[in-house]
């Protein structure tokens, strides 16, 4: 040990800088764990508010379907709406389950000008419809194009045809032959919830009426404007003269509603809730959910 004054001195020098820069790195440390936390306590509540808005934007749906639902020129088609929110942006859209194809009830033909629409070729889409029939259907006999069980098998499927009605649009992905890219397109207009055999035009979202006139964008286009233009005397308008079957006709029960809400606060949290809901004439429990989910475009 040095003798020397000056030197225990330079060494005791030394030791308190060292335990300075240590305490000046725990202090950096903790100032930079602080911001942190503060930060993530900061998005944490700033997602919650998304979050609550989001819902609370489903809720006020749900309120004024209930009260119009009865009107006769209440449509829901889909159409996003904006709703005013101080801090944040909030979209919010209705959809008819009536207005969309569903995949238990629809004849082959309508099925058909789906997938058509969808890029497939008439053959093509003459095979997606009989194998729909076949998972759909109770029996085990194979239509012309379609599939059961042991073709599943074949194709090296640990399940087969479900030979049971589907219970959402997503189990389509299931059946023999459909593809992620014909999936995507296909499922907006897609539904299981309707029970009706066509769909109601006055709620038909876009995807679904290009099916209906051929895939004739023009004619969608037109059909739309017409819709929106419709005063409460003339919500009918005038599908006939747009061509379109009476097989593929059917009018809405105002039963089951997809509502999706869509919210971006101030700060950038982003949420998407869609829920389905089914309305009830029942005044103690005036409707139901069917599906509560996040949801991503």
């Amino acid at each position: 040990m040095p003798r020397n004054p000056e030197s225990r001195r330079g060494i005791a020098l030394v030791a308190v800088l060292w335990v300075v820069m240590g305490l000046s790195a725990i202090t950096l440390s903790f100032i930079a764990e602080t911001r942190t936390g503060t930060q993530l306590t900061h998005n944490l509540v700033d997602n919650g508010a998304a979050r609550a808005l989001a819902d609370g934007a489903v809720h006020q749906a749900i309120a004024r379907l209930l009260k119009q639902r009865t009107q006769p020129d209440a449509v829901f088609d889909g159409r996003p709406t904006r709703i005013p929110a101080k801090g944040a942006t909030i979209e919010i859209s209705i959809q008819d389950e009536a207005g969309k194809v569903n995949l238990n009830t629809a004849s082959d033909a309508l099925l058909e000008a789906v997938f058509r629409s969808a890029g497939l070729s008439l053959d093509e889409a003459k095979a997606m419809a009989d194998k729909i029939a076949d998972w759909r259907d109770k029996d085990n006999l194979r239509r012309l194009n379609g599939a059961e069980s042991a073709d599943y098998r074949a194709a090296g499927k640990d399940y087969g045809a479900k030979n049971q009605p589907f219970t959402s649009v997503e189990e389509l992905r299931l059946v023999l032959g459909m593809t992620r890219e014909v999936y995507a397109r296909v499922k907006p207009s897609l539904t299981v919830y309707s029970n009706k055999r066509g769909v109601d035009l006055s709620a038909a979202p876009s995807g679904v009426l290009r099916s209906l006139f051929n895939d004739d964008e023009d004619t969608a286009i037109a059909f739309l404007e017409a819709r929106r233009q419709a005063d409460k005397q003339a919500l009918n308008f005038t599908m006939q003269n747009f061509g379109v079957s009476r097989r593929f006709i059917s009018s809405s029960p105002k039963s089951v509603f997809t509502i999706r809400s869509a919210v971006k606060t101030k700060a950038g949290a982003q949420f998407m809730r869609e829920a389905v809901v089914r309305l009830a004439s029942n005044r103690a429990k005036p409707f139901s959910v069917l599906v509560w989910r996040e949801t991503w475009k």
